[in-house]
C-alpha cells in the first residue's frame, strides 16, 4: 500500500495571488516517490461562519492519510484535529 497524502488548499478567488502553483512542484516530488496524493480544495469560499462550517465538514468527510493544510483555510484544522496535520503560514504580519 503506498503512501498517502492530502494537500488542502482554499477556493480560488479571482485576482488573488495565491501560493496554489509552489505546490504543484511538491505533489510532483510526492507522485515521483510513491505517495498518493489527493489535492483538496475547499468547496466553499472562507466567507462567513456558514460556509466555514460546511468547509470544515467536508474535510472531515474527504481528507486522508497525512494532511497538509497549505493556506489560510486554518480553520480546518478544527474538523481534522484528531487526524493530526501540518500548516503552512504563508503571509505572517507582525
Amino acid at each position: 500500500m503506498s503512501k498517502r497524502i492530502t494537500l488542502i488548499f482554499r477556493r480560488p478567488l479571482a485576482g488573488q495571488f495565491s501560493v496554489e502553483n509552489v505546490f504543484n512542484v511538491l505533489c510532483s516530488e510526492f507522485s515521483d516517490n510513491g505517495w498518493l496524493v489527493n489535492r483538496y480544495v475547499s468547496p466553499f469560499t472562507s466567507r462567513g461562519m456558514i460556509r466555514r462550517l460546511l468547509n470544515c465538514l467536508h474535510a472531515f468527510c474527504f481528507c486522508w492519510g497525512r494532511i497538509h493544510i497549505t493556506g489560510d483555510v486554518t480553520y480546518l484544522s478544527v474538523a481534522l484535529w484528531r487526524r493530526g496535520f501540518i500548516v503552512t503560514f504563508h503571509d505572517l504580519r507582525i
